[in-house]
Formats: structure tokens, sequence, C-alpha cells
């Protein structure tokens, strides 16, 4: 019995490779990828398992909401989307959660987002190579926002460039942790340091700016606590590395210098301190303000539960144009969930930055330094900061 467990304990791991970076948009009969990739994870690990940790403990209002959230599929949309959502979130993560016993688990997961990563910035870095989409090109034919300054965003199997830039930055970061707190066997340090280098570099040729600000703030909060001498260490590194980027997109005929103008005045326009310019290429992100009004306008009088999981926005910009995403993910809720979908997913971020700030406790300084709490403690809050500019 202990052997036939072990063995699914590997399977599972094998599938968590896949778990993060399968398409939500390519089906087999009414299920995506990833949800069958999801429902096996839980299949194989309650085979031969019949207890679960009890999570509830833990962020419990995190629980609510994904709970909750599957109530509203269940009511507003079909009972497949319902049952796909439980297990695709809370059932993946109570199994997760489950068969980690110490601290040589966490690093197998570590090691499944590594090679996660590692695939999708192969991937990613062919298609902007090659100016080619692998996997989404149905999803993004005749999308005329996939080309910035002559690059083509990549995307991996992501459903849009953001996305896939929060992903690689996210397991950037992360492996920056490991790498400098762990003792690594020279091997796998290198290993580390190489998906580190192609995660950032396939994040950056995603052109998208909230990814890439994210990563900056998270790295550079990280490089700070490490002390001022290691600190401007890192920083002349960045630097050393950002003027040879430069160099390298200008011999490939690549103005960077654009996008860093458009990044700065969509952030000016954001704050409403000046209008975006007309000829930039990067248009819209100003909208993020406008977008609360929209989406409180068409919600209407349903503000209390929504207009369900299916209901689709539209908002009529110009004769020529139709806005269809809410790029704000609070507001997203708000739209299909109503105040009770809001109250919840809010109440589940605080519920998760209360556990974080509770754990840092168990731990002496030392201690601290080195434990996986400490990076999350600095993905979290701004991962939920960066959510008022995506969905």
């Amino acid at each position: 019995m202990k052997l036939r467990e072990f063995q699914i304990k590997d399977m599972i791991f094998l599938l968590l490779v896949f778990y993060p970076i399968l398409p939500t948009n390519k089906y087999i009969g009414m299920l995506s990828l990833s949800n069958i990739d999801a429902m096996l994870i839980t299949a194989l690990y309650f085979c031969a398992n019949r207890s679960i940790a009890n999570v509830f403990h833990y962020a419990p209002f995190h629980w609510l909401y994904l709970i909750v959230y599957a109530l509203f599929c269940l009511s507003t949309a079909t009972a497949m989307t319902a049952v796909s959502w439980l297990c695709s979130t809370f059932l993946v993560s109570i199994v997760l959660i489950s068969i980690i016993r110490d601290e040589k688990d966490i690093h197998r997961c570590i090691n499944c987002l590594a090679i996660g990563s590692f695939l999708m910035s192969i991937i990613g870095l062919t298609e902007t190579a090659t100016s080619t989409y692998l996997i989404q090109g149905d999803l993004y034919a005749g999308w005329s926002d996939s080309l910035r300054y002559g690059w083509l965003r990549c995307a991996g199997s992501f459903g849009h460039p953001i996305n896939f830039g929060f992903f690689q930055a996210i397991v950037a970061l992360i492996l920056f942790h490991q790498i400098k707190t762990k003792d690594l066997m020279q091997k796998q340090k290198w290993r580390y340091i190489l998906v580190y280098c192609l995660a950032v570099a396939s994040m950056m040729c995603t052109v998208s700016r909230l990814p890439i600000s994210f990563f900056v703030v998270a790295q550079s909060i990280y490089i700070l606590q490490m002390g001022v001498k290691k600190a401007l260490k890192y920083f002349l590194i960045m630097l050393l590395a950002l003027f040879g980027f430069l160099i390298v997109a200008e011999v490939c005929g690549i103005n960077i210098f654009s996008f860093i103008f458009d990044f700065f005045a969509s952030v000016l326009k954001l704050l409403g301190i000046s209008n975006q310019i007309d000829y930039s290429a990067v248009k819209g992100f100003g909208n993020r303000v406008d977008l609360y009004k929209w989406v409180i306008d068409a919600v209407d009088s349903n503000w209390i539960f929504g207009k369900g999981i299916n209901a689709t926005f539209s908002y009529e910009m110009t004769s020529w144009f139709t806005k269809t995403s809410i790029e704000v993910h609070y507001l997203y809720i708000f739209f299909k969930c109503g105040v009770i979908g809001l109250f919840f997913l809010v109440a589940g971020y605080f519920s998760i930055l209360l556990f974080l700030k509770k754990a840092k406790r168990m731990f002496s300084e030392k201690e601290y330094e080195k434990s996986f709490i400490r990076i999350l403690s600095i993905i979290i809050p701004l991962y939920y900061i960066c959510l008022f500019g995506v969905q």
C-alpha cells in the first residue's frame, strides 16, 4: 500500500507540471484540458487516500469564496461549470496541501513550476522570434494588439500575454528566492538560473506593462531586504542587463524608448494627470478608470447577485469599436456575482494576507529569511494590487 501511495504521489506531481500551463480554452468534449488535468489529480489522490487537510483552519474566507463562486456557477450557469470550477480550484488546492508533508515536497512543487515555466519560455520565445502563435493561433487571429513595436507579444498556452507574463514573473521570483536561500547542488542551481533567465526574457517579450512592473517592484523589494551591500551589487547587475537589452533592441530596430514613454504616459493617464498620447502604440490603459462607471451602469439593479457567470459585458465606445473585456478583476467579479461575490473575494484575499502575517511569527528572523513564506509575502500583496489592472 505504501508503494502504491508513493507511485500515485509521483503521478500527481507529474500532472502538477501541466496544471498551471494547460490552456483553459482547448476542450475535449465539455471539459477543457486544464479541467481534465485537475480531475485526474483529484481522482488519483482519492484512489490512495481517504484523509484530507482541514483547509478551513487556514484562510477560511478564501475557501468560502471558492465555494460561493461554485454556487453562482451552479445557479447561473451549469452543473458542469460548477463541478469543473470546484475541481480546478478547491479540490486541487486541498490535494496539494494534503500531499505536502515536508520541505522536500515543497521543492518538488517548485520543480514542477520550473519545468512548466521552462516549457512555456521555449514556446514563448519561439513565438516572438517567428512571429507565429504556436498554441493560441485561433484565439489571436486578427487581434490588433498582438503586435507591439514590431514584436509579437508571446502568450504560450495562456489566454492573454498579460497572464503569461504574470506566470513567468511569479515563477522567476520563486526561483530567485530558492537560488539565494537554499543549499542547492551546483547542477540544480544552474538549472534554476537558466529557467529564471528564460522566464524573465519571455516575460519581457509579452511587452505587457503590468507583469513587467510587478516583477521589477517585487524583485527590487526582495533585493532591498538582502541588505545595502548586496542590494547595490544586484541593482548594478540589473542596470548593466538593462543597458545590454537596450543595445540589443536598438540593433534589432526595436524602439524600446517608445515603450518606456508609453508606459509613463499611460500611468499619468490612469492617475488623471494627463491624456495618453494619440499616436501611442499602447492605448486604452487610461480607460480603466472609466470602466468602473461602465460596469456599474451595466449591472444596474442586479448589484446584489450580479448578472450571472455566463453574462457578457459590452460597451460601445465608438461607432466602430465595442469594448467587451473587464480588465479589473474586482469589477469582473462584481459584474458576474454582485456585491455578494465581491465581498467573499476581498474577504478571501484578506484572509490569506492574515495567514501570511501569522505564519511569519512561527519563524525566527534567520529562519524567515529562508522560508517560502517570505517570498509569498512579497508576491501575493503585489499581485492583489495588480488585479486592479487585469482580469
